[in-house]
């Protein structure tokens, strides 16, 4: 949950550096509503690879660094095992 006492204490070390946190929240998690018929698996990294690609549009020249906790964790591992050296993030 992006609330949670450990995603709050990350985010809020990368902030006090001055870099930007992006969290993302998986489909039909963390209170918000399911607006498609699709729900989240770890199973499936699309929307992970999305996000990493909206980050990249956004942010084009910054560094791109992911962390993942739990079951986040295991969708980070399985989505840089996908993509290996295409998987747009400097480090995981």
């Amino acid at each position: 949950c992006s609330l949670s006492p450990y995603m709050l204490g990350i985010v809020n070390g990368i902030v006090s550096r001055g870099w930007i946190a992006v969290v993302m929240i998986a489909r039909g998690c963390g209170k918000v509503k399911l607006t498609t018929g699709v729900s989240f698996t770890a199973a499936r990294t699309t929307d992970f690879m999305e996000t990493v690609e909206a980050v990249r549009e956004t942010y084009p020249d910054a560094p791109l660094f992911a962390v993942g906790y739990s079951l986040g964790a295991g969708l980070l591992a399985k989505y840089v095992g996908e993509r290996g050296s295409s998987a747009g993030l400097h480090a995981a």
